[in-house]
């Protein structure tokens, strides 16, 4: 049966003028006080720099564009690892320089093909500005440079470079790599046989992993705890995926814990759990998120019991939001509809210990027994198998039919589902034709295809 597809024409994808003024906007700080998810960040660009921007020489250009997406003073590239800060910085773009590479060919599916660049004086590594120099400098090579039709295709290839290095640049910087750690320190705290402060008393493990639990102070309150830190790349498949594309979204769930406990029990775990965080734990920017799940009646009490607590800071350091009577808003990558109780903030290094050096944020998940978020729709194969989609299409525009058919295959045999049962389960990713001598297939993120659409970055969505 022929597929009635869209077109899309890759000889009108947007107009590059808007670009143009866009990145110079963001360069001046114009959109600093647009909402983070309503403007454009550096990965939105199909270029890193813009050269003679303002009359200004190619170095200070570049300069200013560290200094901005970045956050790396320009003193510090210009002492080219020659004190022990500017040591530390080009350690860390060193690193990050490797690791997109590998990120990109192992996570991504690159080809040896898409990552090759076949010049002669491609750095080895990042030791020197003028490394990084080459790196910007060669974003900008979109045109026939004295006949060659490759230019096109290798900037495009260092601007792909450039965003995955934005990523894991800061998740590097900010000790992403921590995060397992850190999730075996506050499970310590939250979990435990015998410590007189923490909440949650250990039974016994479920054979699966789970730990099975009993509230301290109500020992009829049973439940199962799950936890987990995000790893490194889907730390900074987030990061990508994000429309802030900034650390602080992509960590925001970075050291993650779901206990599964009867629905009655729900408004007392919760009470106990927001007063040990509060109390105990001191965390910051604690958010109580009731999505889909609790009654008007449930919300209400766990306000009012939060509001009356005698510790007068407690009620001041919690925000509380619920979906009741609201529209779910849906993330990007979401797969299926959600319910739960979802506890989020940020614990300091010190009251967890261990020796960690940066703050991590966490996220707490209540979920019944009973509960469908992670059949079907929300496998984790199925959802990181939209997420890489996502990727390609926010760093190049979108999928090749090939590649897809790989990540479908990947998440088959980690579900354990078929091969059709993973593509009925994918939700807004949508096949497209594109227009050329010999037409071929596509698959794209919708979501991310009309956030490039808003900002005039790419045509209309569906091409007639």
């Amino acid at each position: 049966m022929k597929e009635n597809l869209p077109y899309l024409d890759k000889r009108t994808i947007g107009d590059p003028k808007k670009q143009i003024d866009s990145f110079g906007k963001m360069m001046a700080g114009d959109f600093d006080d647009i909402p983070t998810k309503q403007r454009p960040t550096p990965i939105d660009f199909n270029f890193t720099v813009l050269p003679d921007m303002e009359g200004k020489t190619e170095e200070k250009v570049f300069l200013d564009w560290i200094e901005k997406v970045l956050d790396i003073k320009s003193e510090l590239i210009l002492k080219e690892g020659k004190s022990k800060e500017s040591e530390e910085v080009f350690t860390r773009l060193n690193k990050a320089f490797n690791q997109s590479f590998d990120f990109m060919e192992n996570v991504l599916l690159y080809s040896e093909r898409d990552l090759f660049v076949n010049v002669e004086d491609f750095p080895k590594s990042i030791s020197s500005k003028e490394d990084i120099f080459y790196i910007l400098r060669n974003t900008q090579k979109a045109k026939k440079e004295n006949g060659n039709k490759h230019a096109l295709a290798k900037s495009l290839v260092f601007c792909r470079l450039v965003k995955v290095m934005i990523a894991i640049y800061e998740t590097l910087k900010n000790e992403a790599n921590e995060l397992n750690k850190a999730k075996d320190l506050f499970e310590s705290k939250m979990i435990s046989d015998n410590k007189v402060d923490s909440p949650l008393i250990s039974i016994s493990t479920d054979g699966k992993g789970d730990k099975l639990f009993f509230l301290r102070e109500f020992g009829d309150k049973k439940g199962k705890i799950n936890s987990r830190a995000k790893d490194f790349e889907k730390v900074i498949l987030r990061f990508i995926n994000r429309p802030e594309a900034n650390i602080q979204e992509a960590l925001k769930d970075g050291v993650g814990f779901k206990l599964s406990i009867e629905q009655e029990d729900i408004p007392v775990i919760s009470e106990v759990l927001i007063g040990w965080l509060i109390n105990q734990m001191h965390v910051e920017n604690v958010l109580f998120e009731d999505i889909n799940l609790l009654s008007s009646d449930d919300l209400k009490n766990i306000n009012k019991n939060i509001n009356k607590n005698k510790n007068k800071k407690f009620s001041k350091k919690i925000k509380i939001k619920s979906t009741i009577d609201k529209k779910v808003e849906k993330n990007a990558t979401s797969q299926g509809e959600y319910k739960a109780i979802v506890i989020t903030g940020i614990v300091s290094a010190k009251n967890l210990g261990g020796g960690l050096k940066k703050d991590k944020r966490f996220e707490i998940q209540i979920v019944t027994p009973d509960n469908k978020n992670n059949k079907k729709g929300m496998n984790h194969a199925i959802y990181d198998l939209a997420k890489k989609v996502s990727a390609r299409t926010r760093l190049d525009g979108g999928c090749p039919a090939n590649v897809y058919e790989k990540f479908i295959q990947e998440a088959s045999v980690e579900s354990g589902m078929s091969v059709n049962n993973v593509k009925e389960c994918i939700k807004g990713i949508i096949k497209i034709k594109v227009k050329h001598k010999k037409p071929y297939f596509y698959y794209i993120s919708e979501d991310i295809y009309k956030r490039k659409n808003n900002f005039g970055f790419v045509d209309d969505f569906f091409l007639k």
